[in-house]
C-alpha cells in the first residue's frame, strides 16, 4: 500500500524467500534489469543456495546494430551496476546467457523452476541429443579441429561461439588470428556478432577465403613498410651493428624460434620488440 494505492507486483509462490529470512522478489529485479539495458530481450532469475542467479537472453539484433560485441563482458558491466544500487541479498551474484527464448507458460509467465535446467542443459544432455548433420566442407572441418583444441570439448554445429563454448576476449582474438591467417581475409570483431554459431561463420568462411592453409612469413617480411610502426634509438641496445631497437606492430602468426626464444601463436596487432639478443612479444 503505497499513498492509499494497492500495488500488485507479482505472485506471492514466485517470492524467493533465503534461508536468513528475507523475501527477494525475482520479478521486481528482472524488470530492474530490462529497464537498464535493451539489450536484453527476457531475463529469469532464480536462486541456487541462496545466491541469486540470473539467464539471460540477449536482444542480438540490438546489439548487432549497436556494435557490441563481448556479450560476456557487456552484461557482466550492466551485473555491476546493478549490484551496486541494491542491498547485500538482493545481489545477482551468477549470470547465463541463453540463446534460445526462456521456457514461458501460454500466458508469456517465466517459467521459473525451469531456468536452472536451461542452464544445466547443455552439460545433463550431451550425451542424449541425436548427433548434428554436419558440413563436409574443409573451412569448417578446419574451424571446428581449432575449436576443440582450444576449447577442450565437443563442439557441434549450432554451438554460439561465446555462449555455448565460453570463448572470452583473449579466446577469441586468438580465434580470429588463426581464421585470417589459415583463409587469407581480413576480419573484423563485429563477425561473431553477425555469425555466432559454428555452422554460419564456417558457412560465411567458405564464401570468403582467399587460401586455405598458413601463409608462410620470412623474417624479412617483419621489416615491411606495412608492419613498421615506428623505429626508437635506444642506446646500449645494439641491433645489426646498430645503436637502436625497433619496434613493430604485426598481424600474422607463425611458430619460430629466434635466438632462442620460442614463438607461436601470434594474436594480430602484438607489439613486437627486437634487439640483437632479444626479442620480446607484448
Amino acid at each position: 500500500m503505497k499513498k492509499g494505492f494497492l500495488f500488485i507486483q507479482g505472485r506471492k509462490k514466485e517470492i524467493i524467500v533465503l534461508s536468513n529470512g528475507k523475501n527477494v522478489n525475482p520479478v521486481e529485479i528482472e524488470f530492474d534489469l530490462i529497464a537498464r539495458s535493451d539489450h536484453i530481450s527476457e531475463v529469469g532469475v532464480y536462486d541456487v543456495k541462496d545466491q541469486l542467479h540470473a539467464v539471460i537472453y540477449p536482444n542480438f539484433e540490438k546489439m548487432e546494430a549497436d556494435s557490441i560485441h563481448h556479450l560476456e563482458q557487456h552484461y557482466e558491466d550492466l551485473i555491476e551496476r546493478y549490484n551496486a544500487t541494491v542491498s547485500s541479498y538482493k545481489k545477482i551474484i551468477k549470470f547465463s546467457i541463453t540463446k534460445d527464448e526462456l521456457p514461458k507458460t501460454r500466458l508469456g509467465k517465466i517459467r521459473r523452476f525451469l531456468l536452472k535446467e536451461v542452464v544445466d542443459s547443455r552439460k545433463r544432455d550431451e550425451g542424449l541429443i541425436s548427433p548434428e548433420v554436419e558440413p563436409n566442407d574443409q573451412a569448417y572441418l578446419l574451424i571446428k579441429s581449432f575449436l576443440v583444441k582450444q576449447t577442450d570439448g565437443d563442439v557441434r554445429p549450432s554451438d554460439h561461439i561465446e555462449i555455448d563454448l565460453g570463448l572470452d576476449s583473449l579466446d577469441k582474438v586468438n580465434f580470429l588470428s588463426f581464421l585470417e591467417n589459415t583463409f587469407g581475409i581480413e576480419l573484423e570483431d563485429s563477425l561473431f556478432s553477425k555469425h555466432g554459431t559454428l555452422k554460419s561463420l564456417a558457412h560465411y568462411i567458405s564464401e570468403k577465403k582467399t587460401r586455405i592453409g598458413w601463409k608462410r612469413v620470412s623474417i624479412g617480411g617483419i621489416f615491411s613498410a606495412r608492419n613498421l610502426i615506428s623505429i626508437c634509438l635506444e642506446p646500449g641496445s645494439p641491433i645489426f651493428g646498430s645503436n637502436m631497437c625497433a619496434v613493430f606492430r604485426l598481424r600474422f602468426t607463425f611458430d619460430s624460434e629466434v635466438k632462442g626464444v620460442r614463438i607461436s601463436r601470434m594474436a594480430p596487432a602484438s607489439w613486437l620488440l627486437i634487439t640483437k639478443v632479444s626479442l620480446m612479444v607484448f
